[in-house]
This record gives C-alpha cells, structure tokens and sequence, in this order.
C-alpha cells in the first residue's frame, strides 16, 4: 500500500439479503446472507454461506476511481485477531471460517480505513 492512514470514514450499507440455501444432499436449509457497501467511492459486495464446519465469507471490492486491488489492504478482525485476506487482481477475496459469531473487515483505500462491522459469520 502506497501513502499514509489519514482517518477511518464512514461506510454506508446500500442492500441486505437474507435467505435459506440447501445443505447438501440433505433437506435441511442454512441461514445464509448478502451485503453491498459503500466504502468512499468504492463498493464492497459482502456473502456468507454455511459450508461443513463452518462458513465461507467471500465478497469483492468493486474499485472506482483508479484504484487497484494492490494498493488496498483488507484484514478479517474477530476479538484480538486480525487475519489478512488476500485480494485477487479483480477484487475478489475468501475465507473459510470456522468460529461463529461476529466479525469485521478492515478495508484500507487510498490511505483511509473503513470498518465493516457486524458481519455474522455462522
């Protein structure tokens, strides 16, 4: 990441959604989720699927404004922990996750954090 950390901004959640996708091969259904964001200029589209042990968190970071997916740093938070994700050339990124409850994602864009909270990984 080029240049400094000049202020955490503010991050406005422009669409949820909730509903119920098939566990396999049996009849049981998981809570599962979609969130878009929008973090400055940019916008982050944000899912949680219920997967065996767990939960698969993926989502992309949809640039504007000529940034790139090298120039931005982006950290999964639960508690103390701060794992890095890494970011894939077009923005796109995955974790599989293991320990319920919630998490952040700290996105870091042209020199300002954001801070997506909330994100209940099950």
């Amino acid at each position: 990441m080029t240049g400094t950390l000049t202020h955490q901004a503010s991050v406005t959640l422009l669409m949820e959604s909730r509903g119920f996708a098939k566990g396999g091969r049996t009849a049981a259904f998981a809570k599962t989720w979609s969130k878009l964001f929008q973090a400055g200029e940019s916008f982050v589209d944000v899912s949680c699927t219920p997967e065996a042990g767990g939960a698969k968190f993926e989502g992309q970071v949809l640039f504007t404004q000529g940034e790139e997916a090298a120039e931005t740093s982006l950290y999964l938070l639960r508690g103390s922990a701060r794992q890095p994700l890494k970011l894939k050339p077009d923005g796109t990124f995955s974790i599989s996750v293991s320990e319920p409850g919630l998490h952040t994602l700290e996105l870091t864009l042209s020199g300002q954090q954001y801070l997506i909270d909330d994100l209940a990984l099950i």
